[in-house]
C-alpha cells in the first residue's frame, strides 16, 4: 500500500510499509460553552490543527526500538499534502500524542509486538481558509 499524503519525514521520503493510516484536521477554539437551549457555542474559533494517525503491523523489539528513537524527538518535521486540497503541500512541525503498544509473544529474548500505534499532532494552528 502507498501512502502520498505524506510525503517526507525528517526530510526522507515517508516508509513505505503496510500499516493503518488517517489524517485528520480538527478546528481549535476558544471559550465554547453549551447555551440554556444546549446549543454549542463557539464564539472564538482560532483554526484548525493537524493530526495523523499510525498503526504499525507486528514488530519485533529491535523495529519496534527504531520507531521509538524517531518518535523520542522533541519536533517531527513532515511534507504532506493538505486535508482540503491535495495539490496543496505543506510543510509543518509535530509532535507525537500517545503512544500505545501490547505484547503478542515473548520467546527468548525476542519480543514481538502485536500493534504499536502513535499519532502526530501539528504544533501549529493554521488560520482556516475555506
Amino acid at each position: 500500500m502507498s501512502f502520498t499524503t505524506i510525503r517526507t519525514i525528517n526530510g526522507k521520503p515517508f516508509p513505505q510499509v503496510p500499516m493503518e493510516f488517517s489524517q485528520d484536521v480538527f478546528t481549535v477554539d476558544r471559550d465554547s460553552y453549551d447555551d440554556l437551549e444546549g446549543n454549542l457555542q463557539r464564539p472564538s474559533i482560532l483554526g484548525e490543527r493537524d493530526k495523523f494517525e499510525f498503526i504499525l503491523p507486528p514488530l519485533h523489539s529491535t523495529e519496534l526500538k527504531a520507531v521509538l528513537n524517531e518518535l523520542k524527538k522533541s519536533s517531527i518535521t513532515l511534507e504532506y499534502e493538505d486535508f482540503w486540497d491535495s495539490s496543496i503541500i505543506r510543510t509543518g512541525t509535530f509532535y507525537h500524542g500517545d503512544l500505545t503498544k501490547s505484547t503478542l509473544w515473548i520467546k527468548s529474548s525476542t519480543t514481538l509486538y502485536d500493534k504499536f500505534a502513535f499519532n502526530l499532532i501539528s504544533y501549529k494552528i493554521r488560520k482556516i481558509s475555506y
